[in-house]
């Protein structure tokens, strides 16, 4: 799977975030995205997902020599960010079980013992903690073992044992396909191996 950025472009009506970002990415690369608050990070995310089109330029995802049409490359990506929150009225079990019908796979235990919810399925969410909601986002991200991984600050409201987990959900998705992070904390931005740097 091949992430591509051509000429990709941002801008808020006269403020241009960025501009002629080109780039390809592929299964192995963990890219920090960089840059002051501001600067786009979180913005070349929801790009990157489908959610928000660029002023200029395009976002592709190919599979070998097809590239995918829209549709089907939201449909290959996971996302997790400030702004994905899992229903508060639900149990984690019942979101799990409810974000995976929608992806049409099931819930594999595997990936709950990776992120560590295995004792708070039973739990709502509106009575988690903040750190305990981000492991899940991951979970939801993740589900459908996306090809491409988008994560807006990962590290967020995490311990150390949270932090690992965001280093294991990072890892299994090398094998998959690239991750992009959005991030400021040093011990996020330490998991890239390639870069993308955004002017403020």
């Amino acid at each position: 799977m091949s992430l591509r950025y051509r000429a990709v472009g941002h801008q808020f009506g006269p403020r241009r975030l960025f501009a002629g970002l080109e780039a390809e990415f592929g299964a192995g690369d963990v890219i920090a995205v960089l840059g002051a608050n501001g600067a786009g990070k979180s913005t070349l995310l929801r790009i990157t997902a489908g959610l928000v089109r660029p002023t200029h330029g395009a976002v592709q995802l190919w599979r070998g020599p097809t590239l995918l049409d829209d549709a089907a490359r939201r449909a290959a990506i996971g996302y997790a960010g400030p702004d994905t929150w899992p229903y508060r009225a639900l149990t984690v079990a019942e979101n799990l079980e409810f974000f995976a019908h929608l992806r049409g796979v099931p819930v594999d235990p595997e990936l709950v013992a990776l992120v560590g919810l295995e004792d708070r399925l039973g739990q709502l969410v509106s009575e988690l903690s903040t750190g305990y909601v981000q492991r899940l986002r991951l979970a939801l991200a993740t589900l459908h073992r996306p090809s491409v991984l988008l994560l807006d600050e990962p590290g967020a409201n995490l311990d150390a044992t949270g932090h690992a987990v965001v280093a294991a959900v990072i890892a299994a998705q090398r094998e998959r396909g690239p991750c992009l992070l959005a991030a400021n904390d040093p011990r996020d931005i330490a998991h890239g191996n390639r870069i993308i740097e955004l002017g403020g």
